[in-house]
This record gives C-alpha cells, structure tokens and sequence, in this order.
C-alpha cells in the first residue's frame, strides 16, 4: 500500500512537470520545448511569464498574447501591457479595448473589443461595449441578447439592470430573475425589496416575486422586523410582508407628515435601540424648532419639509426621503436605487 502511494505521487508530479512546456532561448528570442527536448514553438518571443494552470503570457513586438500548454498561441500578442492575472482568468488589453482569457481551460472567453469588464460573484460578468451593458458567464455565454444601459449592485444576490422597458434583476448565477418592467427597485431591506411601478410604489421578496403589489404613492423600506409604511390616501397604514394592514395611523394637526413617518419607522426598528440621524451625522430632534427630513437632489420615498423653501407645502411627496442604516443608526437622507456615484 505504501509503495502504491509512492507510485501514485510519483506519477502525480510526473504530470505536474509534463503540464506546461519548457521555455528556451536562441540567440535572440525566446521559444518552448516539451519534456522530451522537441521544439514546440519557434524562437519568437522576446518575453514569457510563468503559465498560470494551461496559458502563458508572450510578448512580441507587437505586444503580449497567451499560449496555451500545447504550443498553440490562444490570443495573438496584441496588448498593451504585461497581462494582469487573477489565477483561474487573466485580463489584457489592447487597442481595440479589454479581454479575458479563461486560465483553467486554456481559452479566450471575452476578446479585447469591451471598454470595461465587471465580475460579480463567481458566475456573472457585465462587458460594456460602446454606452451599454451586456451579461455573460464565466464561459462568454450571454445572457441577454441586447445590451441595457445602466448596471448595478444591490447585493451579492442581484445586480439590477435598466432597459428602455425599466429595470429588472439579474442574479450570480446568472440568469434573470425579474424581466425589465420597473422605474426602480431598490436594494434588499428587511428581507424585501421595494420598487416603484407607473408611479406607484410597492414590494418584491428575495426570489423576485411581487408580494405587495405597486398600488401606493409612497412608501417606506422594510424594517427588519418585518414592517413597512405605505401612504393610503391620508393615512400611512403599516403592513406585514404580504401586504396585510395591521393598523394605519395619520398625521396630527400639529405633526408633519415626515415626523409621524419617521417616528413611526423608528419605533417599529425592534432590533436595536437607534435614534435617527441624518445626512450630517446629527441626530434627529423631534423637540427642534424646525425639525426636518434631510433633503436631497434625487427621489425620496417618504415625504420631506423643507427648512429654508417654505413655498414648498408640508405635505409634499414628491421627493420623500430615504431611511437606511449605518454605524448602527437609522439615517435620513440617502438617494435612488441608481445614484450617479453608484455607476458602473
């Protein structure tokens, strides 16, 4: 049995040696041999690195390209610059843009015609040629036959992506999980995600299925207790995660309807004691001459007053404010699922 496992490595790092071809250099150039000495590849290039799994970087005048273990030149040397490995797949660029080749297998996957390459998870890669997106696995296989212009992150789950039809998901596997239709979804809170819907707002769980449908004018994210707020007519009417009112509440003659929100959602945040904060890092005084919802350039999911533009009236949704946590505090302000500094 021993000497059984003595063979069995033996044969092992015979293999191991046998993978990658031997570099050799002539008087000038450098070329590859395999184990018996044979010439695989002419003396040709004027650099080599290491093969990484089945393919190695070369370079020419021209520039850098990849053999693979057999000799054959996979990518003909045409990028700019030594060629960035990432262990199971390498990215090089060229004139023409930026490509990928696949290290375990031997093979190009992306050529160099994409201005950018996004990974996401193990699986999903957004390419961007020309002003829009495309999707593809680790294999080139692509997703969606049409490009979309605007990609992004909301989790490690789902990458959102926006169509002139709205926005839909993708996930890591990839393959899409909700066909574009929204004007927005917004990131995963409280196990749900909030999206809006020819103007009206309502709620997807994690699968991508509608559980609260897209009926009201604003509406605030899940908390993690498992409750949100959502505007019925004058009242905001707090729901579970399948739509259920389990009581409704409205604003007093006294109280701005941004106050009773965001009391509202505070003391419904059971998993940790939190005052609300906003945008400035100050803590949210009910108790302020002029308490407000800090205000910001892009949408806002519940209502807002303004401090300093009183044509405004205080009962305004249009803009709303975001609610969301950090640092262990619940903060006011935030912006739109797609925000300019979240693009890719």
């Amino acid at each position: 049995m021993f000497f059984q496992k003595i063979i069995s490595l033996a044969t092992c790092l015979l293999a191991l040696s046998s993978f990658a071809l031997e570099p050799f250099r002539g008087e000038r150039l450098w070329g590859f041999k395999d184990d018996e000495g044979k010439v695989v590849v002419k003396e040709q290039f004027l650099e080599w690195r290491s093969f990484v799994k089945k393919l190695a970087p070369v370079r020419t005048e021209a520039g850098w390209g990849f053999i693979d273990d057999k000799g054959v030149i996979i990518v003909e040397p045409q990028a700019l610059e030594e060629p960035r490995s990432l262990g199971s797949r390498t990215y090089f660029k060229s004139k023409t843009g930026v490509g990928m080749v696949n290290n375990v297998e031997g093979s190009l996957v992306f050529p160099a015609i994409y201005g950018s390459i996004k990974k996401f998870g193990d699986k999903l890669f957004l390419l961007k040629k020309g002003d829009l997106w495309y999707a593809s696995d680790a294999k080139g296989n692509f997703i969606l036959s049409s490009g979309f212009s605007l990609v992004h992150e909301l989790n490690k789950q789902f990458v959102a992506f926006k169509t002139d039809k709205g926005w839909g998901l993708i996930d890591h596997s990839p393959a899409i999980v909700v066909q574009a239709f929204a004007e927005k979804i917004d990131s995963p809170k409280g196990e749900m995600m909030r999206f809006k819907q020819n103007g009206l707002f309502g709620f997807m769980d994690l699968s991508g299925q509608v559980a609260v449908a897209a009926e009201y004018e604003d509406a605030t994210e899940f908390t993690n207790s498992g409750v949100a707020f959502v505007k019925n007519g004058q009242n905001w009417d707090k729901i579970d995660r399948r739509g259920n009112v389990l009581n409704s509440s409205k604003a007093g003659a006294k109280e701005d309807p941004a106050d009773l929100v965001a009391r509202l959602f505070k003391r419904e945040n059971k998993d940790t004691k939190v005052d609300i904060y906003n945008s400035n890092n100050n803590r949210y005084n009910y108790g302020y001459p002029y308490p407000y919802v800090y205000r910001r350039a892009y949408h806002r999911p519940v209502p807002y007053k303004s401090p300093r533009y009183n044509k405004y009236p205080k009962t305004s949704f249009g803009l709303g404010t975001h609610l969301y946590f950090r640092d262990g505090k619940i903060r006011v302000g935030g912006g739109p699922s797609i925000g300019v500094g979240w693009r890719l």
